[in-house]
């Protein structure tokens, strides 16, 4: 009987370690580049965009060179390799902001040490603070979690302590919702459960739109014969698609998975594809549909 297809490949430790340290490795890169970056424009929320995408696709490629179809498990690393990235620019712009303020309180010390007037004497005091701040502090006031310190420079500036914290919440959010989504559409790919290899698609035929979900109901009541039944030819520009995803080195004998694909006409009478599922069948029930639609065909 037909079921839908679900990842139960093993995942080994040296499979497991291989993704967790691309996720790393790219967000720290993604981090070390956002800090070069926003020292020379201010890029706001397209900070969080690159980091998803470039931990998304590290850690795509990774599940997909080192057999990981565990879409929990990328989702995980993706999210690691994001707040690597966040860490890592943060850390970066602390030593720069540090060093920076160092150099405006002497020099405001130097304009007070000649005869500078009250203001200039309040704004050494607190430059020199700000440069006295530990990591810790300035993470706080980065990210508008300490009262007593104004946010830091850009758009976070304007909105105060609060709205400095959803800022930041946001673009966290932004960045690892990009990255898990890239990452776990390589892992939900059919793979060979015995070797964990990604399964090479390979097309069976069309079939006239509107049987997709008759054909699915068919084939998970383990009625095959009747599933076949069900595909006619195609009559118009819209079709369903089937083709058959088996393991490369035959781990899946004549069965496989079965993906059933609709294309459909949008308003622009373009075609768009939307699968309507994937179903792990065996030779019986592959053969079947195989054989209607070679029937069906031109």
């Amino acid at each position: 009987m037909a079921t839908p297809y679900s990842p139960k490949a093993a995942l080994g430790p040296r499979a497991g370690g291989a993704v967790i340290l691309a996720g790393g490795l790219a967000g720290a890169l993604a981090g070390v580049g956002a800090h070069l970056a926003s020292r020379a424009l201010y890029l706001a929320f397209l900070v969080p965009v690159a980091w998803g995408l470039v931990v998304g696709l590290a850690v795509a490629v990774a599940a997909r060179k080192f057999r990981v179809p565990r879409p929990a498990f990328a989702a995980l690393a993706a999210s690691a390799g994001v707040m690597v990235a966040a860490a890592s620019q943060l850390g970066l712009d602390y030593r720069i902001d540090r060093h920076e303020r160092a150099i405006a309180a002497a020099e405001v010390y130097d304009m007070s040490s000649m005869g500078a007037g009250p203001t200039e004497l309040i704004e050494e005091r607190y430059e020199a603070r700000l440069a006295e701040l530990g990591f810790g502090d300035y993470a706080r006031r980065r990210y508008g979690i300490d009262p007593n310190l104004d946010p830091a420079s850009g758009l976070a500036s304007s909105l105060g302590p609060r709205g400095t914290i959803a800022l930041s919440a946001l673009e966290l959010v932004i960045a690892i919702v990009i990255a898990i989504a890239l990452a776990r559409r390589q892992a939900l790919a059919p793979a060979c459960p015995s070797c964990g290899a990604w399964r090479v698609e390979a097309p069976l035929g069309v079939g006239a739109q509107g049987v997709a979900s008759d054909v699915v109901d068919c084939l998970l009541r383990d009625r095959p014969e009747a599933a076949a039944a069900r595909i006619v030819p195609p009559d118009t520009r819209e079709v369903v698609s089937f083709s058959r995803l088996s393991c490369p080195a035959g781990h899946d004998g004549r069965g496989g998975v079965l993906r059933i694909v609709e294309h459909e006409l949008d308003k622009r009478r373009e075609t768009r594809a939307h699968q309507t599922a994937e179903l792990e069948v065996s030779g019986e029930e592959l053969g079947a549909v195989a054989q209607a639609l070679e029937e069906a065909g031109p």
